[in-house]
């Protein structure tokens, strides 16, 4: 910890807007907002609003997840130079630390539902004065739904210490949708039907993107097979 303030850097557009310049913030990134490839592998195709790699300075980089589902980043963890917060100090990544989850958990509870959740948690177990959250929306999906409560968690222990934490008012993160009782649910739900078209027009764009990418796949393997096909009538005709 070489600063009182952190930024938390998830995977989503909004990791371009933080302070990477600020040297007062010291920069935390889940692996997936620095490698383009998925647990798996599997390569995310970056769009006009999100490209992937886009993030600028890193001061420590989290991978809490188990080893055999990022066997594809290995290589890529072992080259990097700053901290790599992991469940355990991997022998192969020679900046890896184990994260202190016992330690955490008995100091601040235990809601780990999500990789935010403990870079939150240990932001302020290590005393962070002021967090902010880039990246991170928590609201679409089942899989980050049920991620969200963990980070309302601690986020309710960092208020209860004074800590100062912000995040996009997209996200509805550091504060709730609604006052209930008080404001007006339509305009409350036409806020959250613009933000699901706007996530429907990005899955359609996705969409295109993998559709683009299954038909080069057909018309290279078509280029593929063309060339069998010319090795095995070359070698019919010399029989």
């Amino acid at each position: 910890m070489s600063n009182k303030k952190v930024c938390i850097i998830g995977s989503t557009p909004s990791m371009a807007d933080a302070p990477y310049d600020d040297k007062s913030f010291d920069i935390w990134a889940i692996s997936g907002a620095v490698f383009s490839e998925s647990l798996h592998g599997e390569i995310k195709q970056a769009t006009q609003e999100n490209k992937w790699n886009d993030v600028h300075r890193i001061d420590a980089l989290f991978e809490m997840h188990k080893r055999d589902t990022f066997a594809e980043k290995v290589e890529k963890l072992a080259k990097c130079k700053t901290p790599v917060i992991m469940q355990k100090a991997e022998d192969d990544i020679p900046t890896s630390e184990a994260y202190p989850v016992e330690e955490v958990a008995k100091a601040l509870g235990e809601e780990f539902s999500s990789t935010i959740a403990y870079m939150l948690a240990l932001a302020i177990y290590r005393g962070y004065e002021e967090i902010r959250v880039y990246g991170v929306y928590l609201m679409h999906e089942t899989e980050y739904l049920s991620q969200r409560p963990g980070f309302k968690y601690y986020l309710g222990i960092a208020r209860a210490k004074g800590i100062k934490v912000w995040a996009d008012e997209n996200t509805y993160l550091t504060s709730p949708a609604w006052r209930y009782g008080y404001d007006d649910i339509d305009k409350i739900c036409y806020k959250i039907n613009a933000r699901k078209k706007k996530l429907e027009e990005d899955m359609a764009a996705q969409a295109k993107v993998i559709e683009d990418n299954r038909a080069i796949y057909f018309q290279l393997r078509g280029a593929a097979q063309d060339c069998a096909d010319i090795i095995a009538e070359i070698r019919g005709g010399l029989a």
